[in-house]
């Protein structure tokens, strides 16, 4: 008989959690999991299997198939346990899927207790069992109306746009984010760039003065006729006139969320968000960081500031203590600041010092150490000195700034605490030819990339921590954005959604009903607004809408491939599928023919790829021979059918010959 069981949502957790009852407590606790979602709205029914009884919006929920052997094994469990414990994420989701499991149970009698750990250590664990609370179904109702009107918007908005272009997906935060990305490439297509001059003389490779006014201030110059005639005038001796100082804090970072912590991952190590994201989760359930889907920057644990404190002051001295901030402690307003910001669960445990990490999970734990790390040390201090010199009627300032406090900077540094000397010269005498006029002209606004578009959906207030790397990874696999040098850069077929949805519901896929409806659904979640009466209230204008739209919607010509179809003689045409573009039969869907599209690629497209296509031929398969970079950066050559022929050549001399006939470096 098992006195408490423990149930998880990732299995990944399991074996960490049940280490901290070994012992006396071993056989009285056992820990098991779900395995994440059990159950999810069915995908048949009224209006293309939406799942949902739209006149009483109830959800009508179906256990999810691979998920037999999970629901089993909880039922198996639950019969043998005292005590139930819910331990699944502490957030929307994890309460709803700590909910789910309660109604697979069969056994309605057996006491069910939710437990809530922001970090899997085993103080963190022990103590959750002491402060044992209900599952908290506002925020069950709230997840549960998100699901819906995702599910009620993207299931109808999908019928439209597959009808009209073959377009998988569309969806109240995708296709919200999808505009940005858009109107952000229609910035650049009308975009046109103003110039202006400045004026520079060159005292060395590292020092340059700056032509300014009288007060220092900055001149730029709007046409290049005057900045010529004020060139010309121009001698070679500068005399200084006057001085400023000025000291800059510059201040500490704040401990991480997930926003600024997958723009960190992408900007420092040009790591996916999908990617980051699996990284974090992995170092929590490894123990070694907190909760990761977090918007907080608050951090609560005062052991942790307390050991904190002492590792600052002890290694680098009690000056570089930045004291306890308000914003590490204080809630903040208007987001989901039910845990704290990610961090380390023991700061004294540096990464070198972990044994079993991936190259990823190395630069993610030291990325979030030092930014914890720093967050609680002291602000830097720079002096700003700006000198004014003349020479004939113009005035040029030579900017110097010294860093005369580290503070936390000093995490990132060799450098001895000392205060820089500067020689400051009266006199100086540049040469003419050192004294140049430059053009400059405004750039259009960069292209969002992984980072900024996520910078760009907290700062309107679109999505949820949970949601920012589906979002993004979502539409690149639909087939709306590919990527260019980092680049997020919308597809044709992704303009041709967008009009059609921004012609017909402007107010729903726009950023600024997408971040409302995230603050609805915060309200739901504290009891203050009924889910169901919302969307009650959102659906009969919303159907009508579709079935206007619907009305009027022509479905385009297929583009044909001019081939038959081998299974039932119907014509083969382009289509886009989530997967990209594809051949299949018109007569979809009597007949599902369908294949890939074979296309030879030009030698841009092959250097982009990372391989070169050779004219030697595979022995196994007959296909073309290729060489690849591999996930070392080694190139080697196999065949061009992989996966479908895993053929690699390995005689040296074979491969010697191949890589010098192609001017090819190991």
């Amino acid at each position: 008989m098992t006195k408490n069981l423990i149930i998880v949502e990732s299995p990944n957790k399991i074996a960490k959690i049940q280490s901290f009852f070994k012992g006396e407590n071993d056989k009285e606790f056992k820990v098991i999991s779900s395995v994440g979602h059990i159950r999810d709205l069915k995908k048949y029914g009224t209006y293309l299997g939406l799942g949902i009884n739209v006149e009483e919006m109830e959800p009508i929920y179906v256990n999810l198939r691979d998920k037999k052997d999970a629901i089993k094994t909880i039922n198996t469990e639950a019969k043998k346990a005292n005590n139930i414990y819910i331990a699944t994420d502490p957030d929307r989701e994890g309460e709803a899927i700590g909910w789910h499991i309660t109604q697979v149970i069969e056994d309605k009698n057996k006491k069910i207790k939710r437990i809530f750990f922001n970090e899997i250590t085993k103080d963190a664990v022990l103590e959750s069992l002491k402060n044992v609370t209900d599952i908290d179904m506002n925020l069950v109702n709230s997840q549960e109306t998100r699901r819906m009107l995702d599910r009620i918007i993207g299931f109808r908005l999908s019928f439209l746009t597959n009808k009209k272009f073959s377009a998988p997906s569309a969806g109240r935060v995708k296709s919200s984010t999808l505009k940005l990305i858009i109107d952000r490439e229609n910035e650049i297509k009308i975009f046109k760039p103003v110039f202006w001059w400045t004026i520079e003389a060159k005292i060395n490779k590292d020092n340059i003065l700056l032509n300014s006014d009288r007060n220092f201030k900055l001149i730029e110059y709007k046409d290049l006729k005057s900045v010529n005639a004020i060139f010309a005038l121009l001698g070679e001796d500068f005399r200084l006139i006057d001085k400023q100082e000025k000291e800059i804090v510059v201040s500490s970072p704040v401990p991480l969320e997930m926003a600024t912590y997958l723009m960190g991952m992408f900007t420092n190590f040009n790591i996916s968000n999908v990617q980051a994201t699996s990284t974090a989760q992995s170092l929590y359930e490894k123990g070694l960081i907190t909760y990761p889907r977090t918007d907080s920057i608050r951090i609560s644990s005062k052991s942790f500031i307390d050991s904190t404190k002492d590792k600052i002051t002890k290694e680098f001295g009690k000056e570089y203590f930045g004291g306890i901030k308000e914003s590490l402690i204080k809630k903040q307003k208007n987001i989901q600041d039910a845990h704290e910001a990610i961090r380390p669960t023991d700061i004294n445990l540096k990464v070198e010092n972990i044994k079993g990490l991936n190259t990823f999970e190395k630069k993610a734990y030291h990325f979030i150490w030092s930014i914890t790390m720093k967050s609680m040390m002291s602000n830097g201090i720079n002096k700003n000195i700006n000198l004014l010199y003349q020479n004939n009627t113009e005035y040029f300032v030579n900017k110097i700034v010294i860093k005369k406090f580290l503070g936390y900077r000093i995490l990132d540094t060799d450098i001895a605490e000392k205060e820089e000397k500067i020689e400051i010269k009266e006199n100086l005498k540049i040469k003419k030819e050192d004294i140049k006029v430059h053009e400059h002209k405004t750039t259009p606004p960069p292209r969002y990339n992984q980072a900024s578009i996520i910078k760009k959906l907290k700062t309107e207030g679109i999505g949820r921590p949970s949601t920012y790397s589906s979002t993004t990874s979502g539409l690149i696999n639909y087939n709306y954005l590919t990527k260019e040098s980092n680049n997020l850069v919308p597809t044709e077929l992704a303009f041709k959604v967008n009009d059609l949805l921004l012609e017909s519901f402007n107010d729903i896929v726009n950023e600024k009903y997408t971040a409302s409806m995230e603050t609805i659904l915060d309200e739901i979640s504290k009891g203050k607004v009924n889910g169901r009466n919302y969307l009650k209230d959102f659906w009969p204008e919303f159907k009508k809408r579709i079935e206007e739209v619907d009305q009027t919607i022509e479905k385009p010509i297929a583009e044909l491939v001019n081939e038959k179809c081998p299974l039932d003689g119907g014509e083969l045409v382009y289509k886009n599928s989530r997967y990209g573009k594809f051949i299949g039969c018109s007569n979809f869907p009597k007949c599902k023919y369908a294949r890939k599209i074979e296309k030879e690629q030009s030698d841009s497209e092959n250097k982009k790829d990372n391989k070169i296509i050779l004219e030697e031929k595979c022995p196994i398969s007959g296909h073309n021979l290729v060489i690849r970079k591999s996930r070392y950066n080694k190139s080697f050559i196999g065949c061009s059918n992989f996966p479908k022929c895993k053929f690699i050549l390995t005689d040296k001399e074979k491969v010697k010959e191949i890589f010098e006939k192609y001017n090819i470096k190991e």
